[in-house]
């Protein structure tokens, strides 16, 4: 019961949110654009290749399958990996010196070789105002994804004062490439560059494998915000659902059980 009525104060708590930008935006710019001028346009890349650096708060199986290897796709990947072991608990008392030692990593680079772009997954809960200041230093562009804008674009401020989503941080990057549709008109009040990227997998690694179906849905990923009424009302309505991921029963898939799943 406890657990139900949380659900529906996030949930209530994102409408209100969402209500809130819309008006914004309309205030600010008028009209409310359509979805489609946020759309990814047909890409031109030359097939020169790129050197990149590729600054990740932290890399588990997704990002490493769906970023990380398609960026060497297109040249040579510089990567830093902010908090290897993602431990939040003990995250903001090194968050300065991490952000010091990136800075200094990019410098590096900078140095080193003729860098293309920049291409993050960072928010602000990963990076201090110092980092951000640096960033509009720079002369390449620098373009940042973000994979939980629908439930967490502004989050709760950290002990830094600065929010832990994207709403303080987004309008520092030249472009950002967000999951979420509701984000979209967020990110342009708030002063940043958006356009919509869907979900993707990389068919490189999740190919099919030709196994029998166990399974109606197979959700994979952390328990937590609305996911489980969703699943719970799947449940209900007799479609066979596995789940894995933090805080689930059935506990976490390794990266080979999410490829045979």
């Amino acid at each position: 019961m406890i657990s139900t009525l949380k659900q529906k104060i996030r949930k209530w708590r994102l409408n209100a949110e969402n209500s809130f930008y819309e008006k914004a935006y309309v205030q600010k710019f008028g009209a409310l654009p359509p979805f489609e001028s946020f759309l990814i346009q047909e890409n031109t890349f030359s097939g020169r290749k790129l050197n990149i650096i590729y600054l990740t708060s932290y890399d588990g199986t997704f990002s490493v399958n769906n970023t990380y290897l398609p960026l060497q796709e297109l040249g040579e990947v510089f990567r830093f990996e902010m908090d290897p072991k993602d431990d939040r608990k003990s995250w903001y008392a090194k968050k300065v010196d991490v952000n010091r030692a990136m800075v200094n990593f990019i410098k590096e680079k900078m140095s080193q070789y003729t860098i293309d772009v920049i291409v993050c997954y960072q928010s602000g809960r990963t990076l201090t105002q110092e980092t951000l200041d640096f960033f509009k230093t720079l002369s390449m562009p620098i373009i940042n994804e973000g994979l939980d804008d629908e439930r967490k674009f502004k989050s709760r401020k950290g002990p830094d004062g600065i929010y832990r989503g994207m709403k303080d941080v987004c309008s520092y990057f030249d472009l950002s490439l967000t999951t979420s549709k509701s984000a979209l008109i967020k990110y342009a009040v708030e002063g940043g560059k958006a356009l919509y990227k869907p979900y993707a997998a990389n068919p490189s690694v999740y190919r099919k494998l030709g196994l029998p179906k166990k399974y109606d849905v197979v959700f994979v990923g952390a328990k937590y915000g609305t996911r489980p009424m969703y699943i719970d009302y799947l449940r209900q309505n007799g479609i066979s659902v596995l789940t894995k991921g933090d805080g689930w029963e059935e506990g976490n898939a390794t990266p080979d059980e999410m490829i045979e799943l």
